[in-house]
């Protein structure tokens, strides 16, 4: 996991696949896991589809511009890489 300060929080992104369930897909793809590990709960956790884990905090806070899929249906396919 790589963590960077974005607004005040510090944001863990981790790799991943997921499956777009949100919207219909059916086919495992590769992802970035966002996490605020702030959020005690996991109500900010989400994954962002097409997109490569950020390196530096520039990139971590374009990557946050991207659709951030929060869905739960999304949420519970999410396999981490190791």
């Amino acid at each position: 996991m790589n963590v960077f300060m974005v607004l005040g929080h510090e944001v863990g992104f981790t790799a991943c696949t997921a499956i777009a369930a949100s919207i219909g897909d059916t086919a495992r793809q590769k992802a970035v896991f966002v996490h605020d590990l702030e959020d005690e709960f996991g109500n900010g956790d989400g994954v962002i589809f097409g997109v490569e884990v950020p390196e530096n905090e520039k990139e971590a806070m374009s990557i946050l511009e991207e659709y951030l899929d929060t869905d739960y249906e999304t949420l519970k396919t999410v396999l981490m890489e190791e």
